[in-house]
């Protein structure tokens, strides 16, 4: 079973800039935290993150916000304290046991379709270490911590059905996104789904981050087999979990992505993009350059 800490820590390597993230788990009828970054949160009645998990509990899909000053699922909102946001559900047989809510303060289009790919992972990784037996109900009259209002039961989404419409995906097929209009990932956006992939072991996401002439010269099976040779060095899984991507320098078609271990740009990683006709993609193969 995989291990939660390292999925958390898994999860937070792929945040970037000031992007936070928090795991709500349901426990006796209410969500509790079960894992965050930052601080702020606010799922209280008329929160537009509230609007957004409800949307995912209710599809059992995954939901994206490119930019919450257009987008129509926030119109009955004057302010939002994200800009970007994307949350994922953990569904089990019996309905939605988690969600992963991840947000961006500032930029528009933070995330995108071609991201999803590490978080739908790990959304799926933590999902095996949660029983597939509906939670109990709590008391009358107790106080678990409540981290939202959403009062969901077990009882009500087995009986009822009105609050979740549609029955549990299953397994193995591809998740859904309802997203607003979809932007193409920056350097930096790359360069963080490459860490991420990574970092989880998904050496095949990270393989179509390299730019298309690049992977014609290179087969998969020996891009991964430089992969595990890199990882396997000295403090380098260590180093993969705690560094973060930000842009140095970027033109029309080439980019440099420094990978800095925290706020420190001491022994930073330098990486190369170019601009490809699928889009940003690695120059040369990272962890070699």
């Amino acid at each position: 079973m995989p291990d939660r800490q390292a999925i958390y820590s898994s999860m937070a390597a792929l945040l970037s800039g000031k992007q936070q993230l928090v795991v709500l788990v349901l426990k006796r009828g209410s969500w509790d935290t079960l894992f965050k970054t930052g601080s702020g949160w606010d799922f209280s009645s008329g929160s537009p993150r509230l609007t957004v998990i409800k949307r995912a509990e209710n599809s059992r899909e995954d939901v994206m916000i490119m930019d919450s000053q257009v987008d129509d699922r926030l119109r009955d909102h004057r302010y939002s304290p994200f800009r970007s946001a994307l949350c994922l559900p953990i569904v089990k047989p019996w309905g939605v046991a988690a969600l992963i809510f991840v947000e961006e303060p500032e930029r528009a289009q933070a995330f995108s379709h071609r991201q999803l790919g590490p978080w739908q992972e790990l959304a799926e990784q933590l999902g095996e270490t949660m029983s597939a037996e509906p939670p109990r109900l709590g008391k009358p009259g107790g106080s678990p911590r409540v981290v939202g209002v959403i009062l969901v039961t077990v009882f009500c989404s087995i009986l009822a059905g009105w609050m979740l419409r549609s029955p549990a995906p299953p397994p193995k097929t591809p998740r859904k996104t309802a997203m607003g209009k979809a932007g193409e990932p920056t350097p930096e956006e790359v360069a963080t789904g490459f860490l991420g992939a990574v970092n989880i072991g998904r050496y095949d996401i990270a393989y179509t981050l390299l730019k298309p002439d690049l992977r014609k010269s290179l087969p998969q099976k020996n891009f991964e087999g430089r992969m595990r040779r890199w990882v396997a060095q000295p403090g380098v899984v260590a180093e993969i979990g705690q560094r973060r991507a930000h842009s140095q320098n970027v033109g029309a078609g080439n980019a440099t992505i420094g990978v800095y271990r925290g706020l420190s740009s001491e022994d930073a990683w330098h990486w190369q993009l170019t601009k490809s006709p699928e889009g940003w993609r690695f120059d040369r193969v990272p962890g070699e350059q």
